[in-house]
């Protein structure tokens, strides 16, 4: 049980960084055009 939590936040923060890195390139994408 431990072990899932820990491996589920590990996943969720992986996740959120994904995330704001594709948010970050929409973003210079839009500046650049």
């Amino acid at each position: 049980m431990v072990l899932n939590i820990g491996k589920s936040c590990i996943e969720n923060i992986f996740s959120l960084i994904t995330v704001l890195k594709f948010k970050y390139q929409i973003k210079l994408t839009h500046w650049k055009l």
